[in-house]
């Protein structure tokens, strides 16, 4: 596992020495584990390191697991920061887990921001990839998408590292066992009414289920090659199609946006609205696809998608794109 991490930081991140992690450390068996073995790669190459645990505050525990985990920092000699969630506007919502991972990242991205910390450490391992695979199978995501997690993504201006993803859970349990290095054990992993949490014990009923995930996991670097490479042709068409003039406004080649592949062209548009929204992943496939149509076709009658409006300037050839505050005299947008 320590092979892992430091094949990740060297090959990936093009790190040898005294740099600065922040690492996310729920109390959980993974992060523990991430913990432990950052720790010791952090002292063989000279660096800083800073655990960092959010209290969601959803459950009557998490403010006592959040101080278990300062705790054990402090035992370990690692510096530690508790970041409570509800300083990120916060809200309970219908999807709760996605709304709480958000302002989960954003909280630590924006800790890393302020103290200049560029490296973020997370603790996904083989079978978050797999749940991964399988939930955005079941949700129609683009092949693109089917690639999962990556060991090395940008997020909110800070590289999300995942060096543990071609680790099994088991391993990390372990590992700790064998540090004789306690965890914490999350009640709410067990909700069966979360969908993640449904095939994860689905997954984990199956008689060959380890196959099963180290399956997944070559599926999805397979698929992570994939589309590294189909990233360069759209980063080559976004830009023989795309202007970008500033303030969430774009201007869309009418003609060249239509004389590309299907797929390019949805991915194309999937990269606009990702770039002028900020937000870290694209529409849905079925509603990008819907745009897409639009898009390769325009009419007079405006589009809308991401909060953001489609408008055909004939004359021009163009498609102009904008923030959805359309004037009152303006014909109202279709939603995609």
């Amino acid at each position: 596992m320590q092979t892992c991490l430091e094949q990740t930081t060297s090959h990936e991140l093009r790190i040898t020495s005294h740099e600065t992690f922040a690492v996310a450390v729920s109390g959980g068996p993974d992060s523990m584990a991430l913990l432990l073995l950052a720790k010791s790669w952090i002292e063989k190459n000279d660096g800083r390191l800073a655990a960092l645990t959010v209290d969601h505050g959803l459950r009557p525990e998490s403010a006592g697991e959040a101080e278990q985990v300062k705790q054990w920092c402090r035992k370990l000699g690692v510096e530690h920061h508790t970041l409570n969630i509800q300083d990120s506007g916060f809200r309970i919502q219908a999807n709760i887990q996605e709304a709480a991972r958000n302002a989960r990242y954003a909280l630590l991205a924006g800790w890393c921001k302020a103290n200049h910390v560029p490296h973020l450490l997370t603790a996904h391992h083989r079978g978050d990839q797999a749940e991964t695979l399988f939930f955005r199978l079941a949700r129609g995501s683009h092949l693109r998408g089917l690639a999962c997690m990556g060991a090395v993504s940008e997020m909110h201006g800070i590289r999300l590292v995942r060096p543990l993803l071609g680790i099994s859970k088991k391993s990390l349990v372990d590992f700790l066992r064998a540090q004789q290095q306690p965890w914490i054990e999350d009640p709410s992993n067990r909700n069966l009414d979360y969908t993640r949490n449904a095939i994860r014990a689905r997954l984990q009923s199956l008689a060959d289920a380890d196959d099963i995930e180290a399956r997944a996991y070559a599926v999805t670097q397979a698929l992570g090659r994939f589309r590294a490479a189909l990233d360069k042709k759209v980063d080559a068409a976004f830009a023989q199609t795309v202007i970008l003039s500033g303030d969430g406004i774009a201007t869309i080649d009418s003609a060249g946006f239509a004389a590309l592949p299907p797929e390019i062209a949805l991915l194309v548009a999937g990269k606009l609205i990702q770039t002028l929204t900020q937000d870290d992943h694209p529409p849905r496939t079925m509603k990008l696809e819907r745009l897409r149509n639009w898009l390769a076709v325009p009419n007079d009658k405006p589009a809308s998608l991401g909060h953001l409006s489609f408008q055909y300037r004939k004359k021009q050839g163009i498609i102009e794109v904008f923030p959805e505050a359309p004037p009152l005299t303006q014909a109202k947008a279709s939603p995609i």
